[in-house]
């Protein structure tokens, strides 16, 4: 069965026996109570975690391509496709990212079972898969989460298909949250009252092309976009925006993915290193510095525009 736990509850899902395949028993430590609910799709070795309120179940037989998503505010349902069709997989969480990794599936050209070098990492900000290479691919693996430290360690198992010689290898995947040095803040206040903010998080080594970037207390369900510069800059007002450019350089702008704040006043995307919106579109190298805002739209009353504060990286 999967197991996860949050600060109050303790799930156990699905198993090996048909009859619990498709249960999940919750324990209430707070109440000292159990209960039951059944999920969507049924589940046997598969893995759990849990990411900002939500317990995530995946992998297994016979949902191995599927995460069955329990929302604990509200106690309801949705599924998402599991990118990669594992069996066994490790379960784990730093901060917004949720990783299934590893685990093994079916060859019919082979007409034997493989084992995963892999680990499919779900963006839960922006709700978009990437797939990270592994040291190995191995069996009866472990994974220990570490939130405190936006850090998932993956270590141990045996080779396959020998099953004979134990592993030494680890795989560590850490997030540096927040990633990159804040400049120009606080960003004018916008309709809210509230300067606009934004937050970078993800990996400083260019190679590894994992950064995200979102833009909080906005207003609400106001479109906006990234925009990405080669320097810092100041520039007042542009436009006749009631906020401040930042960037300067060469400057590229993500309005190929205009995207709404909606109710909660924030909106996010993963950056492409190997493509930043320059023009000519540029490839970020270790030892380069790169800049990064968002603009949006607002009211003062009338309808203006406005921008969050900005986060130079240096990538190595």
């Amino acid at each position: 069965m999967a197991a996860a736990s949050d600060d109050r509850y303790a799930f156990f899902a699905g198993g090996a026996i048909d009859s619990t395949k498709l249960l999940l028993d919750i324990y209430d430590s707070q109440a000292d109570t159990w209960s039951v609910r059944q999920m969507p799709h049924a589940h046997a070795g598969a893995s759990a975690t849990t990411v900002d309120g939500s317990l995530y179940i995946g992998g297994g037989v016979p949902g191995s391509e599927i995460v069955d998503v329990l929302d604990l505010t509200d106690w309801t349902w949705t599924s998402l496709p599991l990118p990669h069709f594992r069996d066994l997989p490790l379960a784990g969480a730093a901060g917004p990212f949720v990783i299934f990794a590893g685990g093994a599936y079916y060859d019919f050209d082979r007409h034997s079972s493989v084992v995963h070098d892999t680990a499919d990492v779900l963006n839960t900000l922006t709700g978009e898969w990437v797939t990270m290479k592994l040291s190995i691919g191995g069996l009866f693996r472990t994974i220990v989460s570490l939130p405190e430290h936006g850090t998932v360690v993956i270590a141990g198992g045996t080779e396959w298909p020998s099953t004979i010689g134990p592993l030494d290898n680890v795989d560590i995947f850490r997030l540096i949250d927040p990633l990159g040095t804040t400049y120009c803040s606080p960003a004018n206040p916008n309709s809210t009252g509230q300067p606009g903010s934004l937050r970078a998080l993800g990996a400083e080594m260019a190679r590894d092309n994992f950064v995200t970037l979102q833009a909080r207390d906005l207003p609400a369900d106001e479109f906006g976009y990234f925009l990405v510069g080669s320097s810092m800059d100041f520039v007042t007002n542009p436009g006749g925006s009631q906020g401040n450019l930042c960037l300067g350089g060469s400057i590229g702008r993500y309005d190929q993915k205009v995207l709404s704040s909606g109710p909660e006043g924030s909106f996010a995307i993963s950056v492409d290193l190997r493509s930043l919106p320059t023009s000519p579109r540029h490839d970020v190298q270790p030892g380069e510095t790169w800049s990064f805002q968002a603009w949006y739209r607002d009211k003062a009353p009338q309808a203006t525009s406005n921008f969050t504060d900005a986060v130079s990286i240096t990538f190595r």
